[in-house]
């Protein structure tokens, strides 16, 4: 069968600069191909050297047929809360190649907005290149960038449906982006990814509160999930946004996107869920999901996750880290650093991971992802894992019965879906 292409860049040390007009962090890509459709990922950590100084960071797109442009609502403007500790950034979209020559690909830069020294930690750049999957069948993006100020109510922004036809005895994943623009150092903005499956109603898959510390704020959020149907039911995710409270100067909604991946067409793919909050652990690092993938096909597999952080307390942090065969993957830089800093008591904020790793036919990948935080009742929420290896399936979808429906269990063939809250986890192949 076919592999879809993908392609990844990321840093094997910290980058830091003090010019005020952005600077590349990450090398070109190279091999992609032109006027052909990827699907973008990144994660970054990243900071300052003041608590008094804003800094940005962007993905820009790269060929020699015109100059850098700006990936939409891929900029992130940051006051970081103190000097030592780092913050995540995270960005997912669907983005169309140049039709000249698109190599140098998609390209991570940094700047100190007007002075002062911009540090990114990590970062990790994957492009999924969508040429072998059809629009709707096997994957969707859907788009709100119709701007507007907060509320204190919840308002719906980007939604999609996947039919009942298209949904059952299917997995999809599903990637919920929202952009926020800080006007308000005070009032936090709550962010909601909501499942609604037939005509139930709806229910909360992740829950964000962010706090920002200045008003030219510009911060964007990645939220991951998964899910195996087996009832001929459709299912809608929508994200909603709003302000805790005030009146004056909101804070504003830029845009969103729900992007779906349909993990069915994949030869092997895992996927892991779970609302049940894990607090109070210990200051070494604790297993948030486990399991194992084995590809039937030498090429590669790729991971995504998100993990909400509880933070509890302004200046706490949690980490987090990806594991395949007890080895930090694509690097150990990631689980040096803070994934998330509280500027606020309240924050709630997500944690994300993306990286595509080599894998051999026919081996067993052992992967676990972790966290680790040393405060009272400091932790993770809502929390996703998935994985999948590269090359396409050649069998028709799985028919799912009764008695193929159980725990996940690494290593096994079998299937679950549960009621959404609580946890689920699935593999195939």
């Amino acid at each position: 069968m076919t592999a879809v292409a993908v392609y990844s860049e990321t840093i094997a040390s910290a980058a830091t600069t003090d010019s005020t007009s952005y600077v590349d962090v990450t090398d070109a890509m190279t091999g992609l191909s032109a006027s052909t459709k990827y699907l973008v990922i990144v994660h970054a950590i990243v900071g300052g050297d003041s608590a008094a100084k804003t800094f940005g960071w962007q993905l820009v797109q790269r060929g020699d047929a015109f100059s850098d442009v700006v990936a939409a609502n891929s900029e992130m403007i940051r006051e970081p809360y103190n000097t030592t500790k780092r913050s995540g950034y995270a960005w997912a979209g669907i983005i169309t190649t140049e039709s000249t020559d698109p190599d140098g690909g998609f390209v991570f830069q940094h700047k100190a907005v007007a002075s002062g020294t911009a540090t990114t930690e990590y970062v990790t750049v994957t492009a999924i290149e969508l040429t072998e999957l059809t629009v709707r069948n096997d994957y969707f993006v859907t788009e709100n960038t119709s701007a507007a100020t907060h509320t204190t109510t919840l308002v719906s922004r980007a939604s999609h449906e996947i039919a009942a036809a298209d949904a059952k005895d299917e997995t999809w994943m599903i990637l919920g982006f929202i952009e926020i623009d800080g006007n308000n150092s005070t009032n936090s903005s709550e962010i909601v990814l909501r499942e609604q499956l037939g005509d139930a109603a709806e229910t909360d898959l992740y829950n964000v509160l962010a706090e920002y510390e200045d008003t030219t704020d510009k911060y964007q959020f990645l939220l991951t999930y998964a899910k195996a149907y087996t009832v001929d039911e459709s299912a809608t995710y929508t994200l909603y946004s709003r302000d805790d409270g005030g009146v004056l100067n909101l804070n504003e909604y830029k845009a969103s996107t729900i992007i779906g991946l349909r993990l069915s067409a994949f030869e092997q793919y895992a996927i892991h869920y779970t609302s049940t909050p894990d607090l109070d652990n210990s200051a070494s690092f604790n297993d948030r999901f486990t399991g194992t993938i084995t590809p039937d096909t030498t090429g590669k597999v790729v991971y995504l996750s998100t993990m909400i952080a509880k933070l509890v307390s302004t200046g706490r942090s949690v980490f987090e880290r990806l594991q395949v065969d007890d080895v930090s993957v694509p690097n150990a830089l990631l689980e040096a650093q803070e994934a998330a800093t509280a500027y606020d008591s309240t924050d709630l904020l997500p944690m994300n991971i993306v990286t595509a790793e080599a894998a051999t036919a026919d081996t067993g990948y052992d992967y676990a992802l972790q966290f680790k935080e040393t405060y009272a009742d400091v932790g993770v929420n809502s929390s996703a894992l998935v994985a999948f290896s590269t090359e396409l399936s050649a069998i028709l979808p799985i028919t799912y019965s009764a008695v193929a429906r159980e725990s996940f269990v690494a290593g096994n063939a079998a299937s679950e879906t549960f009621l959404a809250g609580s946890e689920q986890g699935e593999q195939n192949g």
